[in-house]
């Protein structure tokens, strides 16, 4: 790690470069590695591994989606078809923000963006799926 100060780099940053230049030129020397085993054995390798998630990070498995299908107008969706939406993103139980549920939401009613009468319509519904949990 080497710390650049911008008020070094806008005065002289040619300095700063070569001394960034430097430090990885010395963090190189003095790191030495067996090269051959960074290299991945091949054998036996049917299918990349999958990657070690912490169990208590890992999304549960959702049950079946809501009927609700996407396209249609905001005001077309009931408060209850909006809040079983929420309730179905919330129950994998991942950790979201409010941005996050309504970016979720939208996604799934096909809205690319939110509006005066999208936003609150979603609040609304995020905030009842909250309470029901």
């Amino acid at each position: 790690f080497h710390r650049i100060w911008s008020t070094a780099w806008f005065r002289n940053r040619e300095s700063e470069v070569e001394k960034a230049f430097s430090a990885w030129r010395d963090a190189c020397a003095n790191f030495e590695v067996d090269r051959v085993s960074l290299i991945p054995s091949l054998e036996n390798k049917s299918k990349p591994s999958e990657p070690d998630i912490p169990e208590q990070l890992a999304a549960s498995p959702r049950g079946p989606a809501p009927g609700i299908y996407p396209g249609l107008q905001i005001t077309e969706y009931s408060n209850e078809e909006l809040v079983a939406l929420a309730r179905w993103i919330y129950s994998d139980t991942l950790l979201r923000t409010d941005d996050d549920m309504h970016k979720e939401m939208r996604s799934n009613l096909g809205f690319k963006r939110g509006g005066s009468r999208i936003n609150p319509a979603i609040q609304r519904a995020v905030d009842e799926a909250k309470r029901r949990r």
